[in-house]
């Protein structure tokens, strides 16, 4: 009962402090179990997204453009020729995942969380501490009341080399630090939140960018069993 009424809680912290639709940026490092860093700078503005590549991460992409009301996610490689591709993320999420293609990828993992009662205060910010749990993992993690709509985002950071298996709903996390059950390693995160204005023009492929639509070639292929390597050959991850 305690554990439902505290998910209940968390769920509703987590609308309401969405409705005040957050505007800044997040800097987020995720340093993955062989201890290497993976870090991006992400502006926000509503349900729109930009992600910059800092260190790590997937090297073929320079940064990512999330739109999580269209479900359209652009990856944006400047390297010569300069090029955007651009597809829908769920279903390009959901043939890596029923497929395969990057190991140990999930859109969404099943866990379950309970707080431990502690509290601490970080420049100025109050973070709650939450206990996870999986079949595959445990974590210690602190988030504050704040939302920026990770339901949407975790996915799309987790796909591109920045973030681990953690995710609870829409749970602003600060700090969190996840251990393996097989491996018996740890990764960590970190997220500092920004409040700032955030220019339209951040969420725009930049001009001289050549955009390949992968949908088309999703939808042209939909009943070929190449599909799966043809959605990997031309997404990269």
């Amino acid at each position: 009962m305690k554990q439902f009424i505290f998910s209940f809680w968390l769920t509703l912290v987590s609308i309401s402090s969405f409705s005040q639709a957050f505007e800044g940026s997040l800097k987020v490092g995720f340093k993955d179990e062989s201890g290497v860093l993976n870090s991006a700078e992400i502006m926000v503005k509503a349900k729109k997204f930009y992600i910059k590549r800092i260190t790590g991460g997937n090297e073929k992409y320079d940064a990512y453009i999330f739109d999580s009301e269209k479900r359209e996610l652009s990856c944006i490689s400047i390297a010569t020729p300069k090029t955007a591709v651009i597809f829908n993320s769920d279903k390009v999420f959901k043939i890596y995942e029923q497929n395969k293609l990057k190991p140990d990828f999930k859109i969404i993992i099943s866990q379950t969380s309970k707080p431990t009662g502690h509290t601490k205060i970080i420049e100025k910010e109050k973070l709650i501490q939450i206990a996870i749990s999986s079949t595959s993992f445990t974590a210690d993690a602190w988030y504050d009341a704040a939302t920026v709509n990770f339901q949407d985002l975790i996915p799309v950071l987790r796909i591109a080399g920045f973030w681990n298996e953690v995710q609870v709903g829409n749970t602003n996390f600060a700090e969190v630090t996840l251990k393996n059950k097989k491996t018996n390693k740890s990764s960590s995160l970190k997220v500092v939140r920004i409040k700032a204005a955030v220019n339209d023009v951040s969420f725009e492929i930049p001009k001289g960018i050549q955009k390949v639509d992968l949908n088309k070639f999703i939808n042209e292929q939909e009943k070929s069993l190449k599909l799966p390597s043809i959605v990997k050959a031309f997404a990269g991850f």
